[in-house]
């Protein structure tokens, strides 16, 4: 447990790394407003974010190197004196993790080389996983939402079930993304996940078979001969392509109004939020980015001639962040109904830097808000009609009705009896 200790001895040390340049370096914002993920949950399968160039800092002024010449003084007693192996490596990095875990942001991360790897290995669209979407809410690793058809889905796992061991290993003390490397692993391979979830007594097993997962972030079909149906199931840098050419298909097969289900969708790049949003919104702002300071700017919707089909846009509790940016901007412009449940709350805005060690920092940056500039961060979207999915049943309640409200419009209500 020296570790555990070591690292709430040195919960300081995060000014003096970060200015003095300690084995990593500062990161600095390059762009208007980012585009990294606005969402922080971790994939099982990948993690979807845009990664920051960072530049050297400068050195420490010497008022700063005064302030903690305790540190090093503890830090060269610990090389000299421990009953045991002090590794430097492992004590920098304890001391990082330590400083990032002072602010007390559940979203602001410090990810070491080894795990870093893990979110970076792959940016080819297939990974290989349970299929799942993760975060650490309330220190507890928690599932946001089973990709669809993947073989967490497959195997029944559900937005807000929360998971306590990995075959056999509890996860109780681990960071987010120790936990997340012992669940993902090579295509065929099993791993037994003992998972709590709200309404049922005690804890349970389940068993699942990892396969390679490929990532197509848009789905679309014809429900009837007027109604589209179009599923955005995360947004990442292929999401805005994938959605033109959806909405370009469903135009050519007679669609004249949109179920747009965004349901279990964790978020994603926010600029793909935006080019959603200017999909069906022809002016004003997508949402407001809300900075450190209070100070607030519109996030506007970009030029583009927009669809003007009726819609009803699918929401529930796994939906998280870029998503809860377009179902509230179609929402607070009047341009869609929003149909399912409260969706997650997540508000806050991720940069991540890439370190000179093959670390990186996840920093929370800024806040946003919606169209019309409602809090979401904790809160989530209210529904306009709240519809709850059956529990059993291979049924999609909430797409029927959605289906059922726009086909509504077209077909002529039935002949009144005359009496």
């Amino acid at each position: 447990m020296w570790r555990k200790h070591f690292l709430s001895l040195t919960a300081l040390v995060v000014f003096t790394l970060l200015v003095a340049g300690v084995s990593f370096t500062a990161g600095v914002h390059v762009a208007e407003y980012p585009t990294s993920s606005i969402a922080s949950r971790v994939p099982l399968v990948n993690d979807a974010v845009s990664f920051i160039t960072t530049r050297t800092a400068a050195g420490a002024p010497g008022e700063i190197r005064e302030d903690f010449d305790v540190f090093w003084d503890v830090w060269h007693i610990l090389e000299k004196d421990f009953f045991g192996e002090a590794d430097r490596q492992t004590m920098i990095d304890g001391a990082i993790e330590g400083v990032v875990e002072a602010l007390d942001d559940p979203y602001t991360h410090y990810v070491d080389p080894e795990q870093n790897a893990i979110v970076r290995e792959d940016d080819t669209g297939k990974f290989e996983g349970i299929g799942a979407t993760v975060d650490m809410i309330g220190g507890r690793l928690t599932i946001v939402s089973p990709l669809e058809d993947s073989p967490a889905d497959e195997a029944g796992l559900k937005a807000g079930d929360v998971i306590l061991e990995v075959g056999g290993t509890s996860i109780e003390d681990m960071d987010l993304l120790e936990a997340v490397s012992l669940v993902r692993g090579p295509e065929g391979s099993a791993v037994t996940l003992t998972i709590r979830r709200e309404g049922v007594a005690d804890p349970f097993s389940i068993s699942i078979v990892r396969a390679e997962i490929e990532l197509a972030t848009v789905k679309s079909r014809m429900l009837s001969d007027e109604v589209g149906y179009l599923a955005i199931r995360s947004f990442s840098g292929r999401t805005v392509g994938e959605l033109d050419e959806g909405l370009r298909n469903l135009e050519e097969q007679g669609a004249r109004a949109l179920v747009l289900d965004l349901r279990n969708n964790p978020g994603g790049f926010l600029d793909a939020a935006v080019e959603t949003v200017s999909r069906f919104v022809a002016e004003g702002p997508a949402a407001w980015w809300q900075d450190a300071d209070g100070s607030s700017r519109p996030l506007d919707v970009k030029e583009h001639q927009p669809y003007d089909w009726p819609m009803v846009v699918l929401v529930n509790e796994g939906s998280a962040s870029a998503s809860e940016i377009v179902a509230g901007a179609l929402q607070d412009s009047g341009r869609a109904a929003l149909m399912g449940t409260r969706t997650f709350g997540k508000g806050s805005v991720q940069n991540v830097h890439q370190l000179r060690n093959g670390g990186s920092i996840r920093v929370t940056t800024a806040h946003w808000l919606t169209r019309d500039q409602h809090e979401i961060d904790s809160v989530g979207l209210e529904p306009d009609h709240r519809v709850t999915q059956p529990e059993e049943g291979d049924v999609d309640h909430q797409l029927n009705i959605a289906r059922w409200t726009l086909q509504h419009q077209f077909d002529p209500p039935p002949p009144i009896p005359y009496r």
